[in-house]
C-alpha cells in the first residue's frame, strides 16, 4: 500500500513536472514564435519580453535538472524547495505571462493604428496629388483669363489715355516718357516735343493755392475747392517749391495752378502726382484736369453766397436759422449787434440764451413745439437788450426742410416793437390828449380846409364834424382874420405863425391865442397838414394887462420900476429926437431913510414915499419920466438936458429944497434928504447899462460927500469905480486863500496898567508883500456883501487863537471881534455864531464882540434880540465907536451891554479941544452911570492918558501902549507886561 501510494504520488508529481514542462514548454514556443515574428516598429522585441525570456531560461533549466534527475534515478523525488522554487517561478511566468500579452495587445492596437494613419496619409496623398492636378488645370485657366483681361484692360487703359478729358503723363526721372494727346493740347506743343522733357507746370512755382495733407490723403480725403470742401485741405501761398519731389516724397501730391492766359482766358488746373514702383524704378503718375468751369462755377456760387450774406446782414430784424437740437447755425449782424457777441460766439449757443431767465423755457417749449407740428409761429417775446434791459420782439417763426436729407430747421426774425408799442401807446395817449385837451385843435390840409378837429375847436367853431370837414377855415370861423390865405400858404412852405385873435363865441368876443404850424412824421419830414391850435387867453390877457400893471410899476408909489424904466431908457436911446441935446439920466437915494422906517414902522416909511414920489414928479416937470428902482433909490429921465447939466442942476436943486420940507406922516413928521447922481446921454455913454452904471456911481459919490448933494458923472469916478471893483475881486481871492491874517491891539486896565483884554483886527497882506488899509478893503466888503464872510472868517480865526493861547498857558481876559452891521442883519447871523464857538471849543466867556452904534439903532427891537442871545451864550457885548451915532439914549439901557468904547475922533483931539474933553466926560459919565466898563481907543499920548485917568476912564487902547501886534508878538508883549505889572497870565481854566 505503501508503495502504491509512493508510485501515485511519484505518478502524481511525474505528471505535475510533466504538466508544469508542457506548460513552460508551451510559453516557451509562444514566446519565442512571438520573438521570432516580424519586429513591431514602434516596440522592439528585447525590452518586453527580455525579463520574460529570463524566467523561462530559468524554469528551463530547472525543468531539465528535474528530467535529468528523474532519468538518473526514476524514485528519487524533488526536494520542498525545489518545488517551492518551481512554483514560484511558475507564478512569475504567469504573471509575465499576462503583462506580455497585455503589452502584445498594446503595441498590436499601436501597429494597427500605425498600418491604418499610414494607409490614410497614401490615400489623403493620391487626393492632393488629384487636386494639385485640379489646381493646375484652374491656375492655367485663370492665367489664360487675366491675359485676356490684361489685354483688355491694356485696351481701356490705352483708350482711357487717348481718349480721357484730363491730360495724363507719366514722368521718371524728371522726363516725360509717355502722354496724351491732352498734354500736347494743354502744353501748346507736339506730343513728341513733350516726351523726354519735363514740363513747366511741375516746376517749382509759388501758384499753389490749395494742397492736401498726407494725412487727409492716407484718409481719402478730398482737397478742399476754394475753402468750401469738408477735408483737411490747406488754402494759402506757399513758398516755392518741386511738386514733383513732393510726390516721391510723400507718395501722392495734389495741387490747383493757375495760369493766366493772354487774352484774359485764365485756366485753373487741378494737378495729382502719384509715385509708383515699375521694374524696378520709381515713376510718376501726374494727371492735369482743367477745372476752370468749376472755378468759375464756385466763384459765382462765393459771389451768391456773399451776396446772399449781404442781404441777410442787410435786413434790420435779427434773423436765426436753428437746428432741432436748437442751437444756432446762422445768425445775422442785426442779431449780434443787438446782443453784443461775436458771431463764432453766437453759434456756440442757444437763442433761449440770450432770453431773460423766465422766458427762456418757454422760447424752447415754442421752438419744440413748431419742430414737431411745422406750423409757423407769430409771436411777442420779451428779450433783452445789449444793456440787459427787457424788450419787446416781435417774433415769426417758419420750419423748412434741407431738400437732400429731410433734416428740418427753424428760421427766426425778431424786430425790436418796444419803440413801436411806446408809439402806439403815445397814439393812443396824443388821442386822449386831443379829444381831451383844453385848447381847440383842428387839423387843416394846405388849403386850409379842415381835415379833424377835437371837441373843445367844434365848440368854439360851433358847428358838427360834417359840416367842419368840407370848409375853409376862414369860413367856418367869425373873425376877422384877412391875411388868413396868406398865413397858410406860408405855413405850407414851411414858415409858423402865431398871433392872438378876437372871436365872436355866444355873442360874447373873446381872445384866443392861434397858432399854425406845418406837421411833420417822425423824421421830422413835413407834411402837407398845417396843426391849428385855438387857446382861450381872454382871461390871460386880463391878467396880463393886471400883471403888466405889477410888472411895471411900483405897488407903494404907483411910480414905473426900474423894468419899466430900462424900455423907456432904451426907446429914448433908439428914438432920433432925443439925439440932440439929449438927456439926463439921474439917481436919486434918500438919506436917513433907513431911520425912518425902522423907528416909526413900515407903513410909515410906505407913505414916506408915496410923498417923496409927489414931490419928485412935480419938481420933475412935464415930459420927465420918474421911476422908482426899490427901497429907498429913484431915477429920474430927463429930456432936452444940454451937456453942461445946467438944466440938471436947476431940477437938483428944486428937489433938494422940496424934499428937505417936513414930511407929514399919521400921527409924527419926518425929515429926509436926498442924494443925487447924474450922466448925460449920448456924451458919457450910449448904451443903457453903462449909462445907469455911471448915474449909479455918481449918486454914490454924492453920498460919500456928505449926503444931500448933486455929483455929475465923470471920468475919475469910473476909475475910482474900477479900482474899488478889483479890490473887489482881489479881495475874493483873499477870502478863499491865506492873505488875511488877524493882529492884535492889546487893552491895558488904566488904573493898575495890567492886561484888560485885546481887539483882534483883520490885516490884508498880499502875495506881492504890498499891505492894504482896512480903510480900503472894509468898506468894499460892505458894500460887496463879502463882509459876511469876511466877519466870518475873523471871528473863526479869533476864536481859535484865544483857545491856542489858554492851551499855552497865556490868560487873556478878553479877546474883542467887530461885528459889522451887515452881519447882524444876516438871518443866520447867531446860528453862525454858535457854529463857530462850537467847531473851534472856545469858551464863551473869554470873547468879547464889539457892535458899532449905528448897527445898533438900525433896527433896535431886532440889535435888543441878538444882544441879548448873545449875551445870554457867555460873551460880553461892547457898544463901538459910541458918540459918532444918532442913538437916543434911552434905549441904551435897554441894551444888555458891558462895555462903552469912545471913539478915537473924540481921544484925537484931546486934551486940547474942549468939546471933545466935554463929549469924553460925558460919555464916561454915561457909561458909570450905567455900570458899563468905558474903553477908550486911539490913547497915544501922556497927554491923552492923563486927562482919561483924571475922568474916570477904565480901559486905554491906542499906541501909546503898542500897536497892534501879530500872535507871537502878543505873546512875548503879554509876558513882559506881566513882569512889569506883578500880574499872572496863568490861565485858570
Amino acid at each position: 500500500m505503501a508503495g502504491g501510494a509512493t508510485a501515485m504520488e511519484d505518478s502524481v508529481e511525474q505528471r505535475r513536472a510533466s504538466d508544469s514542462a508542457a506548460t513552460l514548454d508551451e510559453a516557451s514556443s509562444v514566446v519565442t514564435a512571438e520573438l521570432s515574428g516580424p519586429a513591431r516598429i514602434d516596440a522592439p522585441a528585447d525590452e518586453p519580453f527580455l525579463p520574460l525570456q529570463n524566467r523561462i531560461d530559468a524554469l528551463r533549466e530547472i525543468v531539465h535538472t528535474v528530467a535529468e534527475t528523474n532519468v538518473d534515478d526514476p524514485g528519487n523525488t524533488p526536494p520542498e524547495a525545489f518545488e517551492h522554487n518551481a512554483e514560484s517561478l511558475l507564478g512569475d511566468l504567469q504573471e509575465m505571462l499576462r503583462d506580455a500579452e497585455r503589452q502584445f495587445v498594446e503595441a498590436r492596437d499601436r501597429s494597427d493604428a500605425l498600418a491604418n494613419a499610414q494607409a490614410d496619409a497614401i490615400i489623403r496623398s493620391v487626393e492632393i496629388i488629384d487636386e494639385l492636378e485640379e489646381t493646375k488645370l484652374q491656375l492655367s485657366e485663370a492665367r489664360r483669363m487675366a491675359e485676356e483681361s490684361a489685354r483688355d484692360t491694356q485696351s481701356l487703359a490705352d483708350m482711357i489715355f487717348a481718349r480721357t478729358s484730363d491730360a495724363i503723363l507719366v514722368l521718371k526721372n524728371r522726363e516725360c516718357i509717355a502722354c496724351n494727346d491732352k498734354v500736347a493740347k494743354l502744353l501748346g506743343m507736339p506730343r513728341d516735343k513733350v516726351i523726354g522733357s519735363f514740363p513747366s507746370l511741375f516746376a517749382p512755382v509759388e501758384t499753389i493755392v490749395t494742397e492736401i495733407t498726407p494725412a487727409a490723403a492716407s484718409a481719402n480725403d478730398k482737397p478742399g475747392v476754394m475753402g468750401l470742401g469738408e477735408c483737411p485741405a490747406t488754402r494759402r501761398r506757399r513758398k516755392p517749391h518741386d511738386p514733383y519731389d513732393a510726390a516721391l516724397r510723400h507718395g501722392l501730391w495734389s495741387f490747383e495752378s493757375y495760369r493766366p492766359g493772354p487774352k484774359g482766358d485764365d485756366a485753373w488746373f487741378e494737378v495729382t502726382l502719384t509715385s509708383f514702383p515699375m521694374r524696378g524704378e520709381t515713376h510718376v503718375l501726374a494727371v492735369v484736369r482743367d477745372i476752370t468751369s468749376r472755378k468759375r462755377f464756385e466763384q459765382e456760387l462765393q459771389r451768391n453766397r456773399d451776396f446772399l450774406h449781404n442781404v441777410i446782414n442787410a435786413v434790420r430784424d435779427q434773423l436765426i436759422v436753428q437746428g432741432q437740437n436748437q442751437r444756432l447755425l446762422l445768425v445775422n449782424d442785426a442779431f449780434c449787434d443787438a446782443h453784443q457777441v461775436q458771431r463764432n460766439e453766437a453759434l456756440r449757443r442757444t437763442a433761449a440764451d440770450f432770453a431773460p431767465p423766465h422766458e427762456a423755457d418757454l422760447l424752447r417749449q415754442s421752438l419744440d413745439r413748431i419742430f414737431d407740428d411745422g406750423l409757423p409761429q407769430d409771436a411777442e417775446e420779451q428779450s433783452l437788450d445789449e444793456r440787459g434791459l427787457p424788450q419787446l420782439m416781435a417774433v415769426k417763426r417758419s420750419l423748412f426742410r434741407d431738400p437732400v436729407t429731410g433734416d428740418a430747421f427753424v428760421v427766426s426774425t425778431s424786430r425790436d416793437i418796444t419803440d413801436e408799442r411806446r408809439n402806439e401807446e403815445r397814439l393812443r395817449l396824443l388821442a386822449t390828449v386831443f379829444n381831451n385837451a383844453q385848447e381847440g385843435v383842428a387839423i387843416l390840409d394846405d388849403q386850409g380846409f379842415v381835415v379833424e378837429a377835437n371837441p373843445v375847436f367844434l365848440e368854439i367853431a360851433g358847428g358838427s364834424d360834417e359840416n367842419l370837414l368840407v370848409r375853409r377855415l376862414d369860413h367856418v370861423l367869425d373873425w376877422s382874420f384877412a391875411d388868413f390865405p396868406e398865413v397858410i400858404e406860408a405855413v405850407s412852405a414851411g414858415q409858423p405863425w402865431a398871433g392872438r385873435v378876437s372871436l365872436m363865441r355866444k355873442s360874447e368876443q373873446r381872445s384866443y391865442w392861434v397858432s399854425f404850424s406845418p406837421a411833420s412824421d417822425r423824421t421830422g419830414q413835413a407834411t402837407s397838414h398845417i396843426i391849428a391850435m385855438f387857446s382861450d387867453v381872454t382871461d390871460i390877457v386880463k391878467s396880463q394887462k393886471r400883471l403888466r400893471r405889477r410888472a411895471m410899476f411900483d405897488n407903494v408909489t404907483g411910480l414905473p420900476n426900474r423894468r419899466y424904466f430900462r424900455e423907456r431908457l432904451r426907446a429914448m436911446i433908439q428914438d432920433p429926437q432925443h439925439q440932440d441935446p439929449g438927456f439926463a439920466i439921474c439917481f436919486l437915494d434918500l438919506d436917513d431913510f433907513k431911520h425912518v422906517n425902522d423907528s416909526q414902522g413900515h407903513a410909515a416909511g410906505d407913505q414916506l414915499l408915496r410923498q417923496v414920489a409927489r414931490r419928485l414928479r412935480k419938481c420933475a416937470g412935464p415930459g420927465s419920466f420918474v421911476a422908482r428902482f426899490g427901497g429907498d433909490e429913484f431915477a429920474i429921465l430927463l429930456p432936452n438936458a444940454d451937456a453942461e447939466h445946467r438944466h440938471v442942476s436947476e431940477i437938483a436943486d428944486t428937489i433938494h429944497c422940496e424934499i428937505r420940507k417936513a414930511i407929514h406922516l399919521d400921527h409924527n413928521e419926518a425929515y429926509v434928504s436926498v442924494s443925487i447922481g447924474a450922466t448925460h446921454y449920448p456924451s458919457h455913454s450910449q448904451d443903457v447899462d453903462t449909462l445907469l452904471r455911471n448915474a449909479d456911481v455918481a449918486m454914490y459919490a454924492a453920498k460919500d460927500a456928505g449926503k444931500n448933494q448933486l455929483r455929475l458923472f465923470s471920468a475919475e469916478m469910473r476909475t475910482s469905480v474900477e479900482v474899488r471893483h478889483q479890490l473887489h475881486g482881489e479881495l475874493r481871492r483873499a477870502l478863499r486863500g491865506d492873505e488875511l491874517k488877524l493882529a492884535y491891539q492889546p487893552k491895558v486896565w488904566a488904573a493898575s496898567g495890567k492886561l484888560a483884554g485885546c481887539e483882534a483886527l483883520a490885516r490884508w497882506q498880499k502875495p506881492c508883500g504890498t499891505n492894504v488899509s482896512p480903510g480900503e478893503f472894509v468898506p468894499v466888503a460892505e458894500k460887496t456883501g463879502l463882509i459876511i464872510a469876511l466877519g466870518n472868517r475873523v471871528l473863526r480865526n479869533a476864536c481859535q487863537q484865544a483857545k491856542h493861547w489858554r492851551e499855552l498857558g497865556l490868560e487873556v481876559p478878553h479877546v474883542a471881534v467887530n461885528i459889522s452891521p451887515n452881519q447882524m442883519r444876516e438871518p443866520r447871523f447867531i446860528e453862525r455864531v454858535e457854529r463857530i464857538l462850537e467847531e473851534t471849543g472856545v469858551d464863551p466867556h473869554w470873547l468879547e464882540l464889539e457892535i458899532t452904534e449905528n448897527a445898533v439903532m438900525d433896527n433896535v427891537d431886532q440889535a435888543v434880540k441878538i444882544i441879548d442871545r448873545l449875551g445870554g451864550m457867555g460873551m460880553s457885548l461892547a457898544i463901538d465907536d459910541f458918540g459918532t451915532g444918532h442913538s437916543s439914549l434911552s434905549y441904551l439901557k435897554s441894551f444888555n451891554i458891558d462895555t462903552l468904547k469912545i471913539d478915537a475922533s473924540f481921544v484925537r483931539d484931546l486934551p486940547d479941544d474942549e468939546t471933545a474933553v466935554a463929549i469924553v466926560r460925558s460919555i464916561i459919565s454915561l457909561g458909570k452911570g450905567c455900570g458899563l466898563t468905558v474903553v477908550a481907543e486911539g490913547v497915544e499920548t501922556d497927554d491923552q492918558l492923563n486927562l482919561l485917568l483924571e475922568v474916570g476912564c477904565d480901559v486905554i487902547q491906542g499906541y501909546y501902549f503898542s500897536r497892534p501886534l501879530w500872535a507871537e508878538q502878543f505873546q512875548d508883549w503879554a509876558a513882559r507886561r506881566a513882569e512889569l505889572t506883578g500880574d499872572s497870565l496863568v490861565a485858570t481854566s
